[in-house]
């Protein structure tokens, strides 16, 4: 009766240590540099443009609102893409925000900002979207779900015809970046012309990606190590948004702990690590996925085992 107690009371103390979160959020002001201001335990990387898109001092007219006149703008010769359709994932160019959790903490990303705008045609687009779920960061989800942005130029952001949603745009994200993996965020510029344009530009500033942190990992040891590997049922079961996973290994190896939609398609990735050997409990949140069944997968060394559980929003 008492290993059991005692077995209790390192969880319940476990849970709540994982519980304990930390606002946390990394800006961009794109004024004096590409460089983030961070708050927490977080780490953000400089803003950085792919696709032949350089950043370099932009000095317009006299805005109001959050832009000014000493911003950041994001600029290019050739590879603009021109005609696109709405989905604009596929081209070359864009500008990176990105942010990850210091070691040992797990980030929950609330919410970004972004204030935009654009020059050089009056054409001008973006489409938004963020990463964060998986370590590549290769897939991305679309934000501005409701349509293009429209980029209105400099000379549009002034005065009383100036529409607010045009330059700064707010989107609830909801996802949880785990140790070691990164959140990103994206802007896709683009315009819709017949011809050519020598400049264009996609002007930014005060980009914020706000959020969370919290210890990443709840660890339960208890009188000495497993004697054998174990793949618990997540607990609860069903589940909505969260859940937790607990697994034992007897041996110090390579671990991975994966979950997987009906599909076969990876969604989460819980552990891709070594461990050392004992009892392990991981969070699960399903929060930006659908209701559905799905499998979570434990492999280490020779180890493998696969289990059913169901998300029910």
């Amino acid at each position: 009766m008492k290993k059991y107690l005692l077995i209790l009371f390192v969880t319940i103390i476990a849970i709540t240590t994982i519980s304990a979160q930390t606002k946390a959020s990394a800006a961009w002001q794109l004024i004096a540099d590409q460089n983030a201001t961070v708050v927490g335990n977080v780490v953000g990387e400089p803003a950085t443009g792919f696709g032949g898109i350089a950043v370099k001092d932009y000095s317009g007219k006299s805005l109001s609102g959050p832009l000014s006149t000493s911003q950041a703008s994001w600029n290019v010769a050739a590879n603009w893409p021109v005609n696109n359709t709405d989905d604009t994932q596929s081209n070359i160019v864009y500008v990176d925000f990105v942010v990850s959790p210091k070691a040992g903490n797990d980030l929950k990303v609330d919410s970004v900002y972004a204030w935009l705008g654009g020059g050089g045609t009056g054409n001008m687009r973006a489409n938004l979207y963020f990463g964060g779920t998986d370590t590549s960061l290769a897939t991305l989800t679309k934000l501005n779900t409701a349509g293009v942005l429209f980029l209105k130029q400099a000379s549009q952001l002034t005065g009383a015809g100036r529409a607010a949603e045009d330059t700064s745009v707010a989107y609830k994200v909801g996802v949880t970046v785990k140790n070691g993996q990164k959140f990103r965020f994206r802007i896709y510029p683009w315009y819709k012309s017949a011809t050519a344009s020598a400049t264009r530009y996609l002007v930014t500033q005060n980009i914020m990606i706000k959020g969370t942190t919290s210890a990443a990992v709840a660890v339960e040891q208890v009188n000495g190590l497993p004697s054998a590997y174990n793949l618990e049922q997540n607990y609860p079961n069903p589940f909505n948004p969260s859940t937790k996973i607990s697994f034992s290994i007897p041996q110090t190896g390579f671990t991975r702990l994966v979950v997987y939609n009906l599909l076969g398609k990876e969604v989460a990735q819980l552990v891709n690590r070594n461990l050392n050997a004992g009892n392990y409990t991981f969070e699960f949140d399903a929060h930006n996925l659908p209701s559905g069944l799905y499998l979570y997968s434990l492999s280490s060394g020779n180890y493998s085992v696969t289990k059913k559980m169901l998300l029910m929003k």
